[in-house]
C-alpha cells in the first residue's frame, strides 16, 4: 500500500469519528432540552415572597383594627357609664350637712346642724346623724344627738338647733343667727352621716369622710 493511500484512509477515519461525535453531542443536547431561564424564575420567586409579605401585613392590619375597635368600644362604654353615674349623683353632690357652733353663746349650749341643698329640686326623708360634747357632772362628755329627720327639704339653707327638751326645732334661716362657725377640729362634734332620697327616688348616704354611696332599697320596697 502506497503512502498516499494510507493518508487518505486515515483522513476518512478521522472525518467519520468526528461525524459520530457530532451526532452524539446533538442527541445529548436534544435529550437535555432547553436550558431554564434562571433570571425569570428568580423574579417569580421574589413576586411570590412579596405576595406573602403583603398578605401578612394585611392580616396584621386587620387584627390591629379589630383590637382597636374593641378598645374604642370599651372606652365609649366606660365613658357612658361614668357620665350616667355622674348624672345620677348630680343632685346628691349638691346636698351638704355639717355641725356649727354659735359664737358668743354659753359653752354648754349645744351645736347646731346646718343643711344646705344647693340643687334646684327638693330632697326627701332627710336623716342626719351627729354627735356633740355636753356638760355632765361638771365635765364634757361625748353624746350621740337624736337624729334630725326632715320629711321634705326644699332647695336652700336651714339651720336646726336642739330645744331644752332635746328635740330639734323646725329650722331657721342663717340670717336669724348672729355668728356661726363650722366645727372642724373636734373629733367628737361632727355630723357622722346623713341620708336622703333625691328627686328621682334614689336613696343616698354620705359619711363624715365625704364618701357618697347609693343605698340599696329595702327588700320589701
Amino acid at each position: 500500500m502506497s503512502a498516499s493511500n494510507l493518508i487518505v484512509r486515515q483522513s476518512l477515519a478521522v472525518d467519520d469519528k468526528a461525524e459520530r461525535d457530532s451526532h452524539t453531542t446533538g442527541q445529548e443536547v436534544a435529550a437535555q432540552g432547553p436550558r431554564p431561564d434562571t433570571s425569570r424564575s428568580g423574579i417569580m420567586r421574589a413576586m411570590e415572597w412579596l405576595s406573602v409579605a403583603v398578605a401578612l401585613l394585611a392580616l396584621v392590619a386587620a387584627v390591629w383594627a379589630v383590637v382597636e375597635l374593641r378598645r374604642m368600644k370599651r372606652t365609649a362604654q366606660h365613658r357612658d357609664a361614668v357620665s350616667q353615674q355622674e348624672g345620677r349623683r348630680r343632685q346628691a353632690n349638691e346636698v351638704m350637712a355639717w355641725l356649727s357652733a354659735e359664737l358668743g353663746k354659753p359653752s354648754d349650749r349645744g351645736s347646731v346642724i346646718e343643711v344646705h341643698n344647693r340643687s334646684g329640686a327638693p330632697i326627701y326623708d332627710l336623716v342626719v346623724m351627729s354627735s356633740d360634747l355636753v356638760y355632765r357632772d361638771h365635765r364634757r362628755v361625748r353624746v350621740d344627738n337624736p337624729r334630725l329627720a326632715v320629711r321634705i327639704f326644699p332647695p336652700g339653707h336651714l339651720i336646726y338647733g336642739l330645744d331644752p327638751e332635746h328635740a330639734w326645732d323646725l329650722g331657721h334661716r342663717p340670717d336669724e343667727y348672729e355668728r356661726l362657725r363650722p366645727v372642724t377640729m373636734s373629733p367628737d362634734r361632727r355630723v357622722t352621716a346623713f341620708e336622703f332620697t333625691d328627686a328621682s327616688g334614689t336613696r343616698w348616704r354620705r359619711y363624715e369622710d365625704g364618701v357618697l354611696e347609693e343605698v340599696a332599697p329595702e327588700p320589701d320596697e
